[in-house]
Protein backbone atom coordinates (compact mmCIF):
# COMPACT_ATOMS: atom_id res chain seq x y z
CA UNK A 1 0.00 0.00 0.00
CA UNK A 2 1.73 3.72 -0.89
CA UNK A 3 1.03 6.24 1.01
CA UNK A 4 0.42 9.93 0.98
CA UNK A 5 4.44 10.21 0.85
CA UNK A 6 3.84 8.18 -2.40
CA UNK A 7 6.12 5.31 -0.66
CA UNK A 8 5.00 1.74 1.47
CA UNK A 9 5.74 -1.76 2.17
CA UNK A 10 3.36 -4.07 1.93
CA UNK A 11 3.38 -8.29 3.00
CA UNK A 12 1.69 -11.21 0.76
CA UNK A 13 2.24 -14.57 -0.30
CA UNK A 14 3.80 -15.54 -3.82
CA UNK A 15 5.33 -19.00 -4.73
CA UNK A 16 4.40 -20.57 -1.18
CA UNK A 17 6.23 -17.61 0.88
CA UNK A 18 5.83 -14.34 2.29
CA UNK A 19 7.57 -11.45 0.94
CA UNK A 20 7.89 -7.91 2.31
CA UNK A 21 7.82 -5.27 -0.84
CA UNK A 22 8.93 -1.66 -0.85
CA UNK A 23 7.03 0.25 -2.72
CA UNK A 24 6.79 3.78 -4.46
CA UNK A 25 4.87 5.85 -6.44
CA UNK A 26 6.62 7.20 -9.73
CA UNK A 27 5.80 11.04 -10.87
CA UNK A 28 3.43 9.79 -13.00
CA UNK A 29 1.36 7.80 -10.43
CA UNK A 30 2.34 4.25 -10.92
CA UNK A 31 3.57 1.86 -7.99
CA UNK A 32 6.75 1.03 -8.73
CA UNK A 33 8.88 -2.19 -6.48
CA UNK A 34 11.60 -0.64 -5.07
CA UNK A 35 12.37 -4.00 -3.23
CA UNK A 36 11.52 -6.91 -2.23
CA UNK A 37 12.56 -9.81 0.21
CA UNK A 38 11.33 -13.10 1.64
CA UNK A 39 10.52 -13.03 5.32
CA UNK A 40 9.18 -16.77 6.13
CA UNK A 41 6.98 -19.77 4.56
CA UNK A 42 3.36 -19.04 4.20
CA UNK A 43 1.30 -20.09 6.50
CA UNK A 44 4.32 -19.84 8.90
CA UNK A 45 4.17 -17.97 11.91
CA UNK A 46 5.60 -14.00 12.05
CA UNK A 47 5.37 -11.56 14.06
CA UNK A 48 5.38 -7.53 14.66
CA UNK A 49 7.61 -6.33 17.69
CA UNK A 50 6.31 -2.88 19.09
CA UNK A 51 6.64 0.07 21.87
CA UNK A 52 3.48 -0.70 24.00
CA UNK A 53 4.25 2.95 25.02
CA UNK A 54 4.11 4.81 21.77
CA UNK A 55 2.69 2.03 19.21
CA UNK A 56 5.91 2.53 17.95
CA UNK A 57 7.06 -0.90 15.24
CA UNK A 58 10.46 -1.86 15.97
CA UNK A 59 10.42 -4.92 13.74
CA UNK A 60 8.61 -7.29 11.26
CA UNK A 61 10.01 -10.69 10.48
CA UNK A 62 9.63 -14.30 11.40
CA UNK A 63 8.67 -15.02 14.73
CA UNK A 64 12.01 -17.13 15.91
CA UNK A 65 13.66 -13.91 14.51
CA UNK A 66 11.20 -11.14 15.85
CA UNK A 67 11.36 -12.99 19.88
CA UNK A 68 15.22 -13.19 19.07
CA UNK A 69 15.53 -9.63 19.11
CA UNK A 70 12.95 -8.70 21.40
CA UNK A 71 14.57 -11.00 23.97
CA UNK A 72 17.87 -8.95 23.00
CA UNK A 73 16.45 -5.43 23.44
CA UNK A 74 14.58 -6.56 26.55
CA UNK A 75 18.11 -7.44 28.00
CA UNK A 76 20.14 -4.28 26.68
CA UNK A 77 17.08 -2.01 28.26
CA UNK A 78 17.71 -3.51 31.21
CA UNK A 79 21.80 -3.22 30.92
CA UNK A 80 21.49 0.44 30.35
CA UNK A 81 19.14 1.08 33.32
CA UNK A 82 21.51 0.02 35.80
CA UNK A 83 24.06 1.71 34.33
CA UNK A 84 22.41 4.95 33.39
CA UNK A 85 19.89 5.23 36.14
CA UNK A 86 19.28 8.84 35.12
CA UNK A 87 16.74 7.77 32.35
CA UNK A 88 16.06 4.54 34.13
CA UNK A 89 12.07 5.44 34.18
CA UNK A 90 12.34 5.79 30.26
CA UNK A 91 14.00 1.90 29.47
CA UNK A 92 11.52 0.21 30.17
CA UNK A 93 12.15 -3.65 28.75
CA UNK A 94 7.87 -4.52 29.91
CA UNK A 95 7.27 -2.28 27.04
CA UNK A 96 9.19 -4.05 24.21
CA UNK A 97 5.65 -6.51 23.17
CA UNK A 98 5.87 -9.26 20.38
CA UNK A 99 2.51 -9.81 18.75
CA UNK A 100 2.61 -13.41 16.81
CA UNK A 101 0.15 -14.63 14.03
CA UNK A 102 -0.22 -17.08 11.35
CA UNK A 103 1.50 -15.85 7.81
CA UNK A 104 -2.09 -16.22 6.25
CA UNK A 105 -3.20 -14.21 3.01
CA UNK A 106 -5.99 -12.45 5.62
CA UNK A 107 -3.42 -11.67 8.33
CA UNK A 108 -1.22 -10.21 5.29
CA UNK A 109 -3.61 -7.61 4.22
CA UNK A 110 -4.51 -6.86 7.59
CA UNK A 111 -1.21 -6.05 8.71
CA UNK A 112 -0.70 -4.36 5.64
CA UNK A 113 -3.40 -2.10 5.66
CA UNK A 114 -3.49 -1.60 9.84
CA UNK A 115 0.23 -0.58 9.73
CA UNK A 116 0.04 1.95 6.16
CA UNK A 117 -3.62 3.42 8.80
CA UNK A 118 -2.01 4.33 12.05
CA UNK A 119 1.72 2.87 11.83
CA UNK A 120 0.83 1.40 15.37
CA UNK A 121 2.11 -2.10 16.80
CA UNK A 122 -0.35 -1.60 19.66
CA UNK A 123 -3.56 -0.75 17.42
CA UNK A 124 -2.22 -3.78 15.10
CA UNK A 125 -2.71 -6.31 17.89
CA UNK A 126 -5.98 -4.59 19.33
CA UNK A 127 -7.61 -4.48 15.46
CA UNK A 128 -6.27 -8.02 14.43
CA UNK A 129 -9.12 -9.72 16.44
CA UNK A 130 -11.96 -7.97 14.30
CA UNK A 131 -10.17 -9.09 11.03
CA UNK A 132 -11.11 -12.57 9.18
CA UNK A 133 -7.70 -14.07 10.08
CA UNK A 134 -6.95 -15.64 13.15
CA UNK A 135 -6.36 -14.31 16.74
CA UNK A 136 -2.73 -12.70 17.31
CA UNK A 137 -0.66 -13.53 20.48
CA UNK A 138 0.53 -10.75 22.22
CA UNK A 139 3.72 -11.68 24.49
CA UNK A 140 5.21 -9.10 27.21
Amino acid sequence: MVDDDGIGVDWFVEGGKVWCREVARSASGVPVELSRQTVCDAGGEMAIAYDAANGVVHKIGSREAIEMWADGMRRSLEKMAIVMPSVKDQLNPGDVRVVTFMATPEALREVTDCLARTGSGGEFAARFGQSDAPAPSVRH
